[in-house]
């Protein structure tokens, strides 16, 4: 099949959607597929078209201003409107508002999505609310990553999904500690900031960057986004909030504390399948007493570790796959 994926951003940039669509693409073209990104340029250097890893990738540049730069993006995807046409598959990864306009035009032919969880903002503006029913309605079947999403955008998907991992690389564990993903205060950062305070020295280093990168320097060094498979082999203890951070952490066996300060990022916790394997807490008194004494227990160390390498990208490939299969 030619399959068309239709993302933010792609490879080299790194994120938690990027990787989720590098990962189905290279295990989409192992199977014969032929796959084609098409995604905005974050950087200038990059090319507008190159072939990584038999990976076809479309990009194109846009402008940072929120109407005019809508209309930019509707603009350059009109100009890859073949790609789409031509292809057997077209999935969506989050942007759909970007193929509404494609829609229209390509009204006969079904298109996929892809929804990666919520923009951010809480409480969820109505805007937000009404662009993802919107998406929703036109695309033939979606899949959420995550169940909160149904009671938050009052959708349905046709899948509910939450990540995949590698094959962990074998490492010595340190008792160190690290956190992985967006230094922002919507991630719950602010209460591990604030138990950090009042514990003194710890040895900390943080995988991420945002707003909040030279605050997290206080405490710890902070890497940006990096590979962490090698971090993660090592650590004793993963703070993290993202699904493919935890299921990557599990399986690479930390122990995982996650944060929420709003009821989304409760939800988005509390409604994963592996909550019973990760430490879930809400203040900083309780990360405190959680990043004190998780270290002394194994409890379902072993399980979640099992658990986690059952979720790969050969079993998320074929969520993808009965998808499609399904439409036909």
């Amino acid at each position: 099949m030619k399959i068309v994926f239709l993302a933010h951003y792609y490879y080299p940039h790194i994120g938690g959607v990027e990787k989720h669509v590098l990962k189905i693409s290279r295990e989409l073209t192992r199977l014969g597929h032929e796959v084609a990104v098409i995604a905005e340029s974050h950087s200038l250097n990059l090319a507008k078209v190159e072939t990584h890893e038999k990976v076809n990738i479309h990009r194109f540049t846009s402008i940072e201003t929120k109407y005019t730069g809508l209309l930019v993006v509707w603009f350059k995807l009109f100009q890859k409107i073949r790609l789409f046409y031509s292809a057997d598959i077209v999935h969506v990864h989050d942007v759909f508002i970007w193929y509404w306009p494609i829609k229209i035009v390509l009204f006969w032919k079904p298109v996929y999505a892809t929804f990666h969880g919520w923009e951010g903002v809480y409480p969820i503006p109505i805007k937000n609310i009404l662009i993802r029913k919107i998406s929703v309605y036109l695309c033939t079947k979606s899949i959420d990553v995550g169940a909160y999403l149904q009671k938050y955008y009052k959708t349905k998907p046709d899948k509910v999904v939450y990540g995949a991992t590698d094959k962990p690389v074998p490492s010595e564990k340190h008792k160190n500690i690290i956190y992985v993903g967006r230094l922002e205060p919507d991630t719950g950062l602010e209460v591990l900031l604030e138990a950090l305070l009042s514990m003194g020295k710890v040895n900390i280093e943080f995988y991420g960057d945002g707003s909040m990168r030279k605050k997290c320097g206080k405490y710890g060094r902070v890497h940006g986004f990096i590979d962490i498979k090698n971090a993660m082999a090592s650590a004793s203890l993963c703070v993290c909030g993202g699904y493919l951070s935890i299921i990557e952490a599990l399986a690479s066996g930390c122990r995982v504390v996650s944060i929420y300060n709003n009821d989304i990022r409760k939800d988005i916790l509390y409604k994963a399948p592996f909550k019973k394997y990760i430490h879930i807490v809400s203040s900083p008194k309780e990360t405190v007493d959680v990043l004190s004494e998780v270290e002394k227990s194994r409890d379902n160390m072993d399980e979640a570790g099992k658990w986690a390498n059952t979720q790969t990208w050969e079993k998320m490939t074929q969520e993808y796959l009965s998808l499609w299969s399904e439409t036909k």
